[in-house]
């Protein structure tokens, strides 16, 4: 009696384990074997660059931006911003930015980015001249005309495979990114 009563308590706990595990394992996975997270594949730009760079859809349009997790914060280029048909209200920034030419002053504004059904809504974005990118167009034909940096990446808990050439989001930090309806 007393191993029956030890093996079914034995079962019910290995049960109640393998289940909890079971609903880990589903939260990152749909029914369909579909998992839940987000890729983006940067070999095409990085092969031709050396820099990871990724599209995303500003003012209607897919556009260029290096994914620096080196760089604190997100920026445009002036000469782009300038170009916007939809120009967002333009904020006075009261602290220094340091760059690798030193310290600067920038406004910067508030900025809806998407990819594909992703919208990252109301990202500050600081506003620079951001010259050195124009190598890169004149080299390998690619227009960067921002910098996605790591006050973004953390935001939404990229991870960056550089051996894969991938950015990954995770279902667990998805939430933080409103979806588009199709």
């Amino acid at each position: 009696m007393a191993f029956t009563i030890g093996l079914i308590i034995t079962l019910t706990a290995v049960f109640v384990l393998w289940y909890t595990g079971q609903l880990i394992v589903d939260k990152f996975y749909e029914k369909d074997n579909n998992p839940k997270e987000l890729i983006w594949d940067f070999s095409d730009t990085y092969e031709n660059t050396g820099l990871p760079i990724v599209a995303l859809n500003i003012d209607g349009k897919y556009q260029y931006f290096l994914a620096d997790s080196g760089a604190s914060i997100n920026m445009l280029k002036q000469s782009f911003y300038d170009e916007l048909e939809n120009k967002p209200i333009l904020i006075e920034n009261t602290e220094e930015i340091f760059t690798g030419s030193g310290a600067i002053k920038s406004e910067y504004c508030n900025v809806t980015v998407s990819h594909d059904n992703l919208v990252f809504k109301d990202e500050q974005f600081n506003i620079a001249q951001l010259n050195v990118f124009d190598a890169n167009k004149d080299s390998y034909g690619i227009d960067i005309v921002g910098i996605v940096g790591s006050s973004m990446m953390e935001k939404y808990k990229w991870s960056i495979d550089y051996d894969k050439m991938q950015i990954i989001i995770r279902d667990g930090f998805i939430q933080n990114i409103q979806k588009e309806s199709k």
